[in-house]
C-alpha cells in the first residue's frame, strides 16, 4: 500500500521484492506518505494531550499503534506511542489501561525511565505501593549506572581536555551529571516516602479505582467489571504481544523479553484479581451488617 513502512520489517522487504516494477522515486514517495501520516496524526494526539483532552488523545495514539505496528514503525517510536496513551488513561481514571500500556512501552525499549516513573505513579495511585517500589528502585539502578558512566566520561574527557572546545564539551557533561544527580535524588526520596506509606495504614489497596467502579457499586456490577478487565488483560496477551514484533532494536533474546513481558502482565492480572476479592468481600460483609 502507498503508506508501507517498507524499509523497517521483514514482511515489508518481502513486499518490495514483489512490487519490483515500482520505481525507487515511488517507493521514496510512498515511505514519505507514510511518515508524514503517522507524524500528524502524533502531532494531533499530543497536541489534545496538552489541551487537556485525553480522550480524543488516547484515541490518535491508538490509531498511530493500530496502523504503526502493522507497518513496521520503529519500536521507539511505537512504545513512545505506547506510554503517551499511558498518561491520557491515567488522566482519564484507565488505571488497568496505563499500566498495560507502560508494561508495552518497557517490554520494547526497557530502560525508558519516563514508563518507569509513570507505571510508579499508577501503582501509587491505586495504593499498591509494593509494585511501585519496585519501579521506583529499578529506577534508581538506571539513574546510578548513568551517573558512573558519566563520572567516566567527564574524567576521561578532563583528561583529554587541553583546548577551549573540550571544555565546553566538558561543561555540556557536567550539566547532564547535574540532572542526573536531581533525578536520583528525586527517586531516592520517592523511595523513603513510599516505604513509610507501605508500613502505615492507609496501605490498602484501590479496588474501586482499578475496576472503574463508584462506591456504591454491587456485587453484579463488580463481576461485570472484573470478567470484562480480566478479560482483556490476561498475561497470554504480552507473549502475543512480543511474537508480533518483528524483531528487536537492541540484540536481546526475544525469549527473555517474552518471559519480562508476561511476568509484568501476570503482575497486572494479579492486581486486577486482588481488587476483585477485596469488593466482594467488603459486600459481603455489608450484607452480614444488614442482616444483624
Amino acid at each position: 500500500s502507498s503508506s508501507s513502512f517498507w524499509p523497517f520489517s521483514a514482511q515489508s522487504r518481502v513486499s518490495c521484492s514483489e512490487h519490483s516494477s515500482a520505481t525507487e522515486a515511488e517507493l521514496v514517495t510512498q515511505i514519505l506518505g507514510s511518515i508524514k501520516f503517522l507524524l500528524r496524526r502524533r502531532t494531533a494526539a499530543m497536541a489534545a494531550l496538552e489541551a487537556g483532552l485525553y480522550t480524543e488523545s488516547a484515541r490518535h495514539f491508538s490509531k498511530i499503534i493500530d496502523q504503526g505496528r502493522a507497518r513496521g514503525t520503529p519500536q521507539a517510536f511505537v512504545a513512545d506511542c505506547y506510554l503517551h496513551r499511558a498518561i491520557a488513561y491515567q488522566a482519564t481514571g484507565r488505571v488497568v489501561d496505563a499500566i498495560a500500556d507502560c508494561n508495552r512501552s518497557l517490554a520494547l525499549i526497557p530502560h525508558c525511565t519516563k514508563a518507569l516513573s509513570v507505571r510508579a505513579s499508577l501503582y501509587e495511585m491505586v495504593r499498591c505501593f509494593s509494585e511501585c517500589l519496585l519501579d521506583l528502585q529499578q529506577l534508581k539502578m538506571i539513574y546510578e549506572a548513568s551517573l558512573r558512566r558519566q563520572r567516566m566520561n567527564s574524567n576521561a574527557e578532563d583528561c583529554r581536555s587541553s583546548s577551549s572546545s573540550s571544555s565546553m564539551v566538558f561543561h555540556q557533561a557536567s550539566e547532564s551529571y547535574g540532572d542526573l544527580s536531581g533525578g536520583l535524588e528525586y527517586v531516592n526520596s520517592k523511595i523513603s516516602a513510599t516505604r513509610q506509606r507501605l508500613s502505615g495504614a492507609n496501605r490498602h489497596l484501590d479496588a474501586h479505582t482499578i475496576l472503574e467502579l463508584p462506591l456504591n457499586c454491587s456485587r453484579e456490577d463488580v463481576e461485570r467489571a472484573y470478567l470484562l478487565i480480566s478479560l482483556k488483560h490476561r498475561a497470554e496477551k504480552a507473549a502475543h504481544f512480543i511474537d508480533k514484533c518483528e524483531s528487536m532494536d537492541d540484540d536481546r533474546d526475544m525469549e527473555s523479553v517474552r518471559e519480562e513481558a508476561t511476568a509484568s502482565a501476570t503482575r497486572l492480572t494479579q492486581l486486577i484479581y486482588k481488587a476483585y476479592l477485596k469488593l466482594l468481600s467488603a459486600i459481603a460483609e455489608e450484607d452480614e451488617e444488614k442482616k444483624a
